[in-house]
Protein backbone atom coordinates (compact mmCIF):
# COMPACT_ATOMS: atom_id res chain seq x y z
CA UNK A 1 0.00 0.00 0.00
CA UNK A 2 1.71 3.36 -0.95
CA UNK A 3 -0.03 6.33 0.95
CA UNK A 4 -0.52 10.23 -0.16
CA UNK A 5 1.83 11.92 2.46
CA UNK A 6 0.55 15.63 3.85
CA UNK A 7 2.87 17.63 5.99
CA UNK A 8 1.53 19.96 8.42
CA UNK A 9 3.69 22.79 8.37
CA UNK A 10 3.26 26.43 10.05
CA UNK A 11 2.90 27.02 6.41
CA UNK A 12 -0.60 24.96 5.89
CA UNK A 13 -1.06 24.56 9.52
CA UNK A 14 -4.58 25.37 9.15
CA UNK A 15 -4.60 21.17 7.96
CA UNK A 16 -3.56 20.53 11.04
CA UNK A 17 -7.19 19.53 12.17
CA UNK A 18 -7.65 17.20 8.85
CA UNK A 19 -5.73 14.50 11.18
CA UNK A 20 -7.12 15.64 14.51
CA UNK A 21 -10.67 14.16 13.92
CA UNK A 22 -8.58 10.60 14.10
CA UNK A 23 -6.80 11.43 16.49
CA UNK A 24 -10.21 12.32 18.81
CA UNK A 25 -11.53 9.12 17.97
CA UNK A 26 -8.72 6.99 18.81
CA UNK A 27 -7.80 7.98 22.05
CA UNK A 28 -10.00 8.48 25.08
CA UNK A 29 -9.65 12.20 26.45
CA UNK A 30 -7.29 11.44 29.63
CA UNK A 31 -4.72 10.35 27.45
CA UNK A 32 -4.84 13.48 24.59
CA UNK A 33 -3.18 16.01 24.37
CA UNK A 34 -4.76 19.76 24.33
CA UNK A 35 -5.16 20.58 21.07
CA UNK A 36 -3.04 23.84 21.30
CA UNK A 37 -0.25 21.65 22.31
CA UNK A 38 0.07 20.63 18.35
CA UNK A 39 0.36 24.24 17.79
CA UNK A 40 2.65 25.16 20.24
CA UNK A 41 4.77 21.88 19.02
CA UNK A 42 5.28 23.36 15.56
CA UNK A 43 5.45 27.52 16.34
CA UNK A 44 7.63 26.42 18.92
CA UNK A 45 9.91 23.99 17.09
CA UNK A 46 10.12 26.94 13.99
CA UNK A 47 12.09 29.34 17.00
CA UNK A 48 13.98 27.01 19.07
CA UNK A 49 17.70 25.95 17.72
CA UNK A 50 18.24 22.57 16.89
CA UNK A 51 14.82 21.10 17.00
CA UNK A 52 11.99 20.18 14.61
CA UNK A 53 8.86 18.72 15.03
CA UNK A 54 6.97 16.71 12.29
CA UNK A 55 2.95 16.10 11.99
CA UNK A 56 2.29 13.85 8.84
CA UNK A 57 -0.97 12.88 7.75
CA UNK A 58 -1.54 9.36 5.60
CA UNK A 59 -4.20 9.68 3.03
CA UNK A 60 -5.85 6.77 0.81
CA UNK A 61 -7.96 8.10 -2.10
CA UNK A 62 -8.16 10.92 -0.33
CA UNK A 63 -9.99 9.90 3.30
CA UNK A 64 -7.01 10.62 6.32
CA UNK A 65 -5.87 6.67 7.18
CA UNK A 66 -3.40 7.44 9.74
CA UNK A 67 -1.26 10.45 11.12
CA UNK A 68 1.78 10.59 13.12
CA UNK A 69 3.67 13.35 15.73
CA UNK A 70 7.54 13.28 16.59
CA UNK A 71 9.99 15.58 17.82
CA UNK A 72 14.20 15.45 16.79
CA UNK A 73 16.38 17.29 19.14
CA UNK A 74 20.15 17.83 17.51
CA UNK A 75 21.37 18.40 21.19
CA UNK A 76 20.77 14.49 21.89
CA UNK A 77 20.82 14.09 17.83
CA UNK A 78 17.46 11.67 18.63
CA UNK A 79 13.96 11.33 17.70
CA UNK A 80 10.61 11.49 20.10
CA UNK A 81 7.50 9.88 18.46
CA UNK A 82 4.73 10.93 20.53
CA UNK A 83 1.84 9.82 18.11
CA UNK A 84 1.09 7.05 15.64
CA UNK A 85 -2.37 6.88 14.77
CA UNK A 86 -4.50 4.24 11.64
CA UNK A 87 -8.06 4.01 11.11
CA UNK A 88 -8.92 1.30 13.40
CA UNK A 89 -11.28 0.39 10.76
CA UNK A 90 -8.64 -0.77 7.95
CA UNK A 91 -5.99 -2.38 10.83
CA UNK A 92 -4.15 -5.48 9.78
CA UNK A 93 -3.19 -3.86 5.94
CA UNK A 94 0.13 -2.31 6.43
CA UNK A 95 -0.89 1.30 7.31
CA UNK A 96 0.52 1.32 10.59
CA UNK A 97 4.07 0.58 9.48
CA UNK A 98 3.87 2.94 6.47
CA UNK A 99 3.36 5.64 8.69
CA UNK A 100 5.60 4.40 11.63
CA UNK A 101 8.66 4.32 8.52
CA UNK A 102 7.43 7.71 6.72
CA UNK A 103 8.17 9.61 10.29
CA UNK A 104 11.28 7.51 10.82
CA UNK A 105 12.44 8.64 7.20
CA UNK A 106 11.57 13.14 8.18
CA UNK A 107 13.87 11.78 11.57
CA UNK A 108 16.47 10.67 9.96
CA UNK A 109 16.35 13.25 7.18
CA UNK A 110 16.32 15.88 10.19
CA UNK A 111 19.35 14.20 11.82
CA UNK A 112 21.49 14.80 8.38
CA UNK A 113 20.31 18.79 7.97
CA UNK A 114 21.48 19.02 11.92
CA UNK A 115 25.23 17.42 10.80
CA UNK A 116 24.88 14.22 11.69
CA UNK A 117 25.66 11.03 9.13
CA UNK A 118 22.73 9.31 10.83
CA UNK A 119 20.20 9.67 13.90
CA UNK A 120 21.61 8.13 17.39
CA UNK A 121 18.58 6.83 18.24
CA UNK A 122 14.23 6.80 18.21
CA UNK A 123 12.22 6.90 21.42
CA UNK A 124 8.77 6.23 22.08
CA UNK A 125 6.44 5.43 25.10
CA UNK A 126 3.91 2.68 25.50
CA UNK A 127 1.71 1.31 28.25
CA UNK A 128 2.36 -1.17 30.65
CA UNK A 129 0.02 -4.28 29.91
CA UNK A 130 -0.26 -4.50 33.90
CA UNK A 131 -1.72 -0.80 34.30
CA UNK A 132 -4.42 -1.41 31.80
CA UNK A 133 -8.10 -2.74 32.96
CA UNK A 134 -9.73 -4.74 31.05
CA UNK A 135 -8.87 -7.77 28.23
CA UNK A 136 -9.66 -5.94 25.30
CA UNK A 137 -7.55 -3.41 26.96
CA UNK A 138 -4.38 -5.67 26.83
CA UNK A 139 -5.25 -7.64 23.30
CA UNK A 140 -5.27 -3.62 22.34
CA UNK A 141 -1.16 -2.95 24.33
CA UNK A 142 0.00 -6.75 23.19
CA UNK A 143 -0.57 -5.81 19.59
CA UNK A 144 1.23 -2.75 20.21
CA UNK A 145 4.28 -4.28 21.49
CA UNK A 146 4.09 -6.87 18.69
CA UNK A 147 4.01 -4.27 16.22
CA UNK A 148 6.52 -1.77 17.50
CA UNK A 149 8.69 -5.30 17.96
CA UNK A 150 8.49 -5.84 14.11
CA UNK A 151 9.09 -2.31 13.10
CA UNK A 152 12.97 -2.85 15.01
CA UNK A 153 11.67 -1.44 18.60
CA UNK A 154 12.95 -2.82 21.70
CA UNK A 155 11.92 -2.62 25.59
CA UNK A 156 14.46 -0.25 27.70
CA UNK A 157 14.51 -3.34 30.18
CA UNK A 158 17.22 -1.34 32.07
CA UNK A 159 15.05 1.90 32.58
CA UNK A 160 12.46 3.10 35.12
CA UNK A 161 10.37 5.25 33.06
CA UNK A 162 7.62 7.57 33.86
CA UNK A 163 5.17 9.80 31.42
CA UNK A 164 4.76 13.24 33.47
CA UNK A 165 0.25 13.31 34.06
CA UNK A 166 -1.02 15.42 30.95
CA UNK A 167 -3.72 17.17 33.03
CA UNK A 168 -3.38 18.82 35.89
CA UNK A 169 -4.56 17.00 39.00
CA UNK A 170 -3.93 13.65 37.42
CA UNK A 171 -1.24 10.74 38.57
CA UNK A 172 2.21 10.35 37.29
CA UNK A 173 1.92 7.32 34.65
CA UNK A 174 4.43 4.55 34.58
CA UNK A 175 5.32 3.42 31.31
CA UNK A 176 7.56 1.62 28.81
CA UNK A 177 10.33 3.27 27.02
CA UNK A 178 11.13 1.46 23.60
CA UNK A 179 14.33 2.62 21.67
CA UNK A 180 15.34 1.59 17.78
CA UNK A 181 19.01 1.66 18.91
CA UNK A 182 19.24 -1.31 21.29
CA UNK A 183 23.23 -0.50 21.46
CA UNK A 184 21.97 3.27 23.70
CA UNK A 185 23.96 3.05 26.91
CA UNK A 186 21.73 3.63 30.17
CA UNK A 187 23.40 6.90 30.03
CA UNK A 188 22.78 8.00 26.70
CA UNK A 189 19.44 7.11 27.15
CA UNK A 190 19.01 8.94 30.85
CA UNK A 191 20.29 12.61 28.52
CA UNK A 192 17.72 11.62 26.24
CA UNK A 193 14.89 11.24 28.46
CA UNK A 194 16.18 14.39 30.51
CA UNK A 195 15.88 16.30 26.97
CA UNK A 196 12.43 15.14 25.94
CA UNK A 197 11.63 16.49 29.57
CA UNK A 198 12.55 20.09 28.73
CA UNK A 199 12.04 20.67 25.62
CA UNK A 200 8.60 18.72 25.55
CA UNK A 201 6.98 18.55 28.81
CA UNK A 202 8.64 21.57 30.35
CA UNK A 203 8.70 24.07 27.21
CA UNK A 204 6.14 22.59 25.14
CA UNK A 205 3.08 21.10 27.35
CA UNK A 206 3.75 23.47 30.40
CA UNK A 207 3.95 21.07 33.01
CA UNK A 208 5.81 22.66 36.15
CA UNK A 209 9.34 22.07 37.20
CA UNK A 210 8.16 20.40 40.37
CA UNK A 211 6.41 17.46 39.13
CA UNK A 212 8.87 16.90 36.54
CA UNK A 213 11.41 16.82 38.45
CA UNK A 214 9.57 14.14 40.91
CA UNK A 215 8.99 12.45 38.00
CA UNK A 216 13.14 12.30 36.72
CA UNK A 217 13.88 11.89 40.62
CA UNK A 218 11.51 8.72 40.26
CA UNK A 219 13.80 7.42 37.18
CA UNK A 220 17.09 8.14 38.92
CA UNK A 221 18.04 10.61 36.83
CA UNK A 222 19.44 13.42 38.80
CA UNK A 223 19.70 16.21 36.58
CA UNK A 224 17.28 18.64 37.73
CA UNK A 225 15.18 21.50 35.37
CA UNK A 226 15.67 24.68 36.91
CA UNK A 227 14.32 26.81 33.98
Amino acid sequence: MSLEWLDVTAVNIHEINVGLDLYKESFPEEVREPQQTFYDSMRKAEVATGQTYRFIVGKEEGKVVSFATGHYFSSINAGFIVYIVTDPHLRSKGIGAETLRALEERLHYDARQAGYHEIADILLETEHKDCVHTMLEKEECDKRALFFSRNGYSIMKDIVYVQPPLHQGEEIVPLHLYSKNVTTTVSDINAMIYEIYYQKYYRINGIDKATLNQCLQQMNIHRMIES
